[in-house]
């Protein structure tokens, strides 16, 4: 009897659980920073766009988003409320805390009043003169006719190209049944023609000829013809025996 395979009691060996696990978890970490990197992108992306818009928006005249990192550099306000001693009293029972938290309702009231950041009026200002530049500008109010006469003109154009398509269905439509209504007729005459036996398929035949004769003959029927051929024979006779 064998003994079996000795590699699998060795530590490096990939049947053991404890290398299996260590596999699974580093696959783990790596489908991890695979999904980090995926959400960086899409908000890259998402940054991108939202930039795209804004150049957009201030090359069409909107406001300009203002771009400044005093903030960052700005000291803290200094605190009122109260100092380690007067907390260290209150934790000690010394003062009642009722006028700390009614100090603390009232500076949070105004705070609430007075707004945290308000607009640059002068950055208003520009905002609002330039707005009435453009919408004052004759070259816009140009540019504007331009635009609605290029829209009229293409639905006019639509139009005509719609009512030119529908023409052309129609007329194939006509054509369509004129023929469909030809070869109904023909099989018709052509079923009439062997019901009526050899006299109707004779009658049918001098029909279809003369049909052609008159067609040849500027609408003269073969009776029409005969009786023109004779007249002139007559002339002729007449005038050698004259």
């Amino acid at each position: 009897m064998g003994a079996g395979d000795l590699n699998v009691k060795k530590s490096w060996h990939p049947r053991l659980q404890k290398n299996q696990e260590k596999v699974w978890m580093q696959e783990q970490e790596a489908e991890a920073e695979r999904k980090k990197l995926e959400e960086l992108r899409k908000e890259r992306e998402q940054e991108r766009q939202m930039q795209e818009l804004q150049r957009i928006h201030e090359a069409a005249g909107g406001k300009r988003r203002s771009e400044r990192v005093e903030w960052m550099y700005a000291t803290p306000a200094s605190s009122s409320g109260p100092s380690e001693a007067e907390l260290e009293d209150y934790l000690l029972g010394k003062k009642r805390v009722d006028k700390l938290l009614q100090g603390n309702e009232a500076q949070q009231l105004t705070r609430d009043a007075v707004p945290t950041a308000q607009e640059d009026p002068d950055e208003a200002r520009a905002s609002r003169d330039m707005a009435i530049k453009i919408r004052e500008d004759p070259l816009f109010a140009i540019k504007k006719q331009e635009q609605a006469m290029q829209m009229r003109q293409n639905a006019q154009e639509m139009t005509q190209a719609r009512n030119a398509m529908l023409d052309q269905v129609q007329a194939q439509e006509k054509k369509t049944l004129e023929q469909e209504e030809a070869e109904r007729n023909k099989t018709r005459e052509s079923a009439q023609w062997k019901q009526n036996g050899a006299p109707g398929r004779a009658a049918f035949l001098l029909d279809q000829q003369r049909d052609l004769w008159g067609k040849q003959s500027g609408g003269m029927d073969l009776h029409e013809r005969l009786r023109r051929s004779q007249h002139a024979l007559e002339t002729i006779s007449d005038d050698t025996v004259g």
